[in-house]
């Protein structure tokens, strides 16, 4: 590992064995900027789980500060998914099962009910057979 412009090599010989399991750091890059370039890149990472996850990146944050590593956050947050995704079926069938899914001539059944209830509802109001029942039209027996 060749050391950073601002590091000792005596560092770089005690932080060697504890960074094996660190990506080596690229030493064009100030020791001031790493934390910008890590929160750059970690914000990156909570956007594109969220992209595919289908959830906020809030979220997405909201679950990493209860794991210990983003590991477990992308593991977590995909069986979230799963788990909605699984709800939401299950709730769609009930609503299938209860009310119908409209397709099989139900609604035109409902459509031809409710405009038999509006002219029973008119139907009080009606001076007589001969004259146009729309207000906004212009009667042309008059």
């Amino acid at each position: 590992m060749t050391p950073h412009l601002h590091t000792s090599s005596k560092m770089v010989e005690k932080t060697a064995e504890a960074n094996t399991r660190i990506p080596h750091i690229d030493p064009q890059i100030h020791t001031v900027d790493i934390a910008q370039f890590t929160q750059f890149g970690f914000e990156e990472k909570v956007v594109r789980l969220a992209n595919r996850s289908g959830f906020q990146p809030g979220m997405i944050r909201d679950v990493y500060k209860h794991t210990s590593t983003f590991k477990q956050a992308e593991n977590i947050t995909k069986a979230m998914r799963v788990a909605a995704v699984k709800c939401a079926a299950s709730k769609i069938r009930r609503w299938v099962t209860l009310y119908g899914d409209g397709e099989d001539g139900d609604g035109e059944e409902e459509e031809e009910e409710e405009e038999e209830e509006e002219e029973e509802e008119e139907g009080g109001n009606k001076n007589d057979g001969d004259k146009n029942e729309d207000k906004d039209v212009k009667d042309e027996d008059e």
